[in-house]
């Protein structure tokens, strides 16, 4: 028997999230302690709820609906339905969907985000055959720095130098007293380049320093490129179950080729340096100099969403899980 009942904000029903949500999404592994701090943190004003299914008593998936904080639109909510593997094609996926709608129903909607893998053929079947399509695609590019030869890219160090540039961690620069205010106007400058189905919403100055808040984000590498004092580049380093993630997020004048030798700062040789480009990004043929290889992703949105007249013709992009 299913029976459906709501996450709780406990630590045993986060860690049984994510084992659900890594059992699914291997390579992409995250922690308990990430989605607590996320939830703690996300605005009360933005909708969002998570709910388990149980078969026979056995935690077999959970679906969730949240309002993104980089959208911010009421009507725009993202979604997600996750299933072990093990508990695939007894009804649990069906049983989640019908009772997120149930829980949507009430927001009227405008659009429903979800997402897959390429390599996901499960996942991409159940999201087509409840009227999602493909609206944009992305890859992940991973270098693993045990294998990768930083001396190699010594010289890119130089060229940056020579033309007045250097990188300085964001520890460095506390002594600035625009520092944040600056790394704010930086992350929006940037995100606005960064492609998307749907256009981003600046995020409120006070919504950005809650990042100083969070756990995983090592600020001795969080690094910054400036350009005779003006802030032009970023990258990040966050610790997650898998190792180091980065998001490279400045392009050209060298400055992306630093990012290795910056982590390298951190004593991260040992560990899996992951930056994410989305397709189109110059990022994307830059990692591959760097040795990357790439995972395809496939982000998918709802065309006419199901229970006819609950919802309006769904328009526009996508984002979110779906594992069947």
């Amino acid at each position: 028997m299913i029976t459906i009942r709501p996450c709780q904000p406990t630590d045993a029903d986060y860690r049984q999230a994510v084992d659900i949500f890594n059992a699914v999404w291997v390579g992409q592994e995250e922690t308990a302690q990430e989605w607590k701090e996320g939830d703690e943190k996300r605005p009360e004003t933005l909708k969002w709820g998570r709910f388990f299914a149980d078969l026979d008593g056995q935690p077999a998936g959970y679906a969730s609906y949240e309002q993104q904080l980089r959208l911010n639109h009421p009507g725009k909510l993202r979604v997600s339905v996750i299933v072990r593997p093990a508990f695939r094609r007894r009804g649990v996926g069906i049983a989640l969907w019908q009772h997120l709608c149930r829980q949507i129903e009430q927001f009227d909607p405008l659009r429903l985000f979800i997402g897959t893998r390429e390599n996901f053929p499960e996942g991409m079947r159940f999201a087509e055959k409840r009227g999602f399509f493909e609206s944009f695609r992305h890859w992940e590019s991973r270098l693993e720095l045990v294998s990768f030869r930083l001396a190699d890219w010594a010289g890119h160090a130089r060229r940056v130098a020579e033309q007045g540039i250097e990188i300085r961690s964001v520890v460095e620069l506390a002594s600035d007293t625009d520092r944040d205010r600056k790394l704010y106007e930086l992350g929006w400058a940037i995100e606005q380049d960064i492609p998307s189905p749907e256009p981003a919403v600046k995020r409120s100055f006070e919504e950005f320093q809650k990042v100083w808040q969070r756990s995983n984000l090592v600020h001795d590498a969080w690094f910054v490129a400036l350009d005779r004092g003006e802030y032009v580049g970023l990258t990040e380093f966050w610790l997650n179950r898998g190792g180091r993630s980065c998001s490279v997020r400045y392009w050209g004048n060298g400055c992306d080729s630093l990012a290795p030798q910056a982590g390298d700062r951190d004593g991260a040789q040992t560990a899996r340096h992951r930056v994410r480009a989305a397709e189109g990004n110059p990022g994307t043929a830059h990692l591959e100099r760097l040795g990357q290889q790439g995972d395809l992703g496939a982000e998918q949105a709802p065309g006419l969403c199901p229970q006819a007249g609950a919802y309006r013709l769904c328009k526009g992009g996508a984002s979110g899980e779906a594992g069947g």
